[in-house]
């Protein structure tokens, strides 16, 4: 596949970056098993963690062949931060196309800023699902929730 000139430089910064901040710290981070804020910080600050996000909504509008470029240069040295980059798209992608425009208008100019972690959480649902994962486990986890709201929650 060929480039853009655009796409060329993308790409040129992406491997600096990576040399300068991400190589040096790669090895201790997949030692310590160590989540590297500063890497969340700098993704930001680079608009690689909002990639995704429209530029009405202070976004850099990238597309898919920008966070792929991004997430190949960066897993050369560390998967790990690789998977950081983009990490923002299971929240972004389902915003742009499922949310309304109050919810697009209220959460997309806050990941524009850069720096944010979104999550997204999946939920089986009640009736039929619990004969596949269980009565009893469904019922701990749900109770377990409830008891650990606005907690990262764990399944044992």
């Amino acid at each position: 596949m060929s480039f853009t000139e655009e796409q060329t430089a993308f790409r040129d910064g992406i491997r600096r970056m990576v040399a300068k901040h991400v190589a040096p710290i790669a090895a201790e981070i997949d030692e310590t098993d160590r989540f590297p804020t500063e890497i969340v910080k700098l993704f930001g600050e680079m608009g690689l963690m909002q990639l995704w996000v429209p530029e009405q909504y202070g976004g850099p509008n990238g597309n898919l062949t920008m966070m792929c470029i991004a997430r190949e240069e960066i897993s050369k040295a560390s998967p790990a931060c690789a998977s950081i980059a983009g990490l923002n798209t299971m929240f972004i992608m389902p915003l742009l196309h499922f949310g309304s425009d109050e919810q697009r208008r209220r959460y997309l100019p806050i990941i524009a800023k850069g720096g944010v972690v979104t999550a997204i959480a999946l939920h089986r649902g009640d009736g039929a699902d619990r004969r596949w994962t269980g009565r009893r486990r469904y019922q701990r986890l749900h109770r377990r929730a409830e008891e650990d709201a606005g907690h990262l929650v764990r399944a044992p």
